[in-house]
């Protein structure tokens, strides 16, 4: 028995090695040739904002055994041992001695006169007091108020205006600014043009319009003054 066991052993390991290379070929042959990739793969391309990754699956972990927590050990504050305080007394100072002087008599100081107050010289003659009736007042009303008057200014201004028919046959157009003082009664009291239309026949339009709508509308009483200066386009258009 123990003389035939190496020949024995010999053929079991050729016979094995046979097998392993007939396995080996059926491997490399295959009937069917090669396996195709699924046709519109190649032209399809995903970048990382549309694909992600799933998420990795969670492994249990065993659990972990409770540990008693052990208690620190605090060091106790050792007492602090009482400082003596020095008890240092307060020593006044050696005041220096100080010579007396005696007290100068003065002459008293002479009193100031008061000045004669200058005479105060008033503007005389008719001229400077038509110069302060006819200097217009700053405006102390509200806003809403001086709006509302500006546009019934207006509107009465536009029912008193006239196209002269020279201008209009000859096609001339313009705006001219006009600037004019009102009183509480809605008397003119002061007129001009900053700008003016650049025809006479214009110019002379606005003059006469604002002679036709004369008295004006009165200034209202929470403007909070006499006269009111109103400065306003006025438009000749054929348009």
């Amino acid at each position: 028995m123990d003389a035939e066991a190496p020949g024995t052993i010999w053929k079991a390991m050729g016979i094995a090695a046979m097998l392993h290379v007939i396995g080996y070929a059926l491997f490399l042959w295959s009937p069917y040739g090669e396996v195709p990739e699924p046709a519109g793969s190649a032209g399809i391309q995903l970048s990382l904002a549309d694909l992600s990754a799933p998420p990795a699956p969670e492994t249990a972990l065993p659990p972990e055994p409770d540990i008693e927590p052990v208690p620190e050990e605090v060091a106790e504050p050792e007492p602090e041992e009482p400082v003596e305080e020095e008890v240092v007394e307060d020593v006044p100072p050696p005041t220096p001695d100080i010579p007396l002087r005696k007290a100068e008599s003065r002459p008293p100081k002479p009193e100031a006169q008061p000045k004669p107050a200058a005479p105060v010289q008033k503007a005389g003659g008719p001229q400077g007091q038509a110069a302060e009736q006819s200097a217009p007042s700053p405006f102390l009303g509200n806003a809403d108020a001086q709006a509302s008057y500006i546009a019934r200014l207006q509107a009465w201004l536009a029912r008193h205006k006239r196209y002269p028919r020279t201008a209009r046959r000859r096609g001339v157009e313009g705006d001219a600014v006009l600037r004019f003082v009102v009183d509480q009664a809605g008397a003119v009291r002061s007129f001009g043009l900053d700008k003016g239309t650049g025809s006479g026949l214009l110019d002379r339009e606005v003059r006469e319009m604002l002679e036709r709508a004369s008295p004006l509308p009165p200034v209202p009483a929470d403007f909070g003054a006499e006269t009111v200066e109103v400065v306003i386009t006025v438009r000749f258009n054929l348009d």
